[in-house]
């Protein structure tokens, strides 16, 4: 986890069915995959992924964490990062809640901050990873 910064709002554009939510990316953990440090992820709620290597916003207990999920098949999936950042773990589908899959990202170069209260939530409120 990163620094909590104070920033007011992220404003996220868009229509869309799915409840989303966005985590800014405090490490270099995804830097294969072109996502760098700083960078929002935007994630969807979600059930689990059928598809290999997803992206998923995690719960392990109290701990949240961003991982791609191999072998989503199996009873006890792969959760990993690209490279050699943070290590693989193999944990039994009930040891943790995939939250929402990734669907999109905001780069840090392309974020601008606007004073607007209507329709935007706290960045307090999105957790960091």
């Amino acid at each position: 986890m990163c620094e909590q910064e104070e920033v007011p709002f992220l404003w996220i554009s868009g229509e869309s069915i799915f409840v989303r939510f966005a985590v800014r990316l405090c490490d270099h953990g995804f830097e294969g995959l072109g996502f760098s440090s700083g960078d929002y992820l935007i994630f969807a709620h979600s059930g689990w992924p059928t598809k290999e290597g997803a992206v998923c916003f995690l719960r392990i207990g109290q701990e949240a964490i961003v991982r791609r999920i191999e072998d989503v098949f199996a009873m006890e999936p792969l959760l990993s990062v690209t490279g050699d950042r943070a290590p693989s773990i193999r944990l039994h589908r009930n040891e943790f809640i995939v939250q929402g899959q990734l669907v999109g990202v905001i780069r840090a170069n392309d974020v601008q901050w606007v004073v607007s209260q209507e329709a935007s939530l706290p960045l307090s409120t999105f957790p960091t990873v």
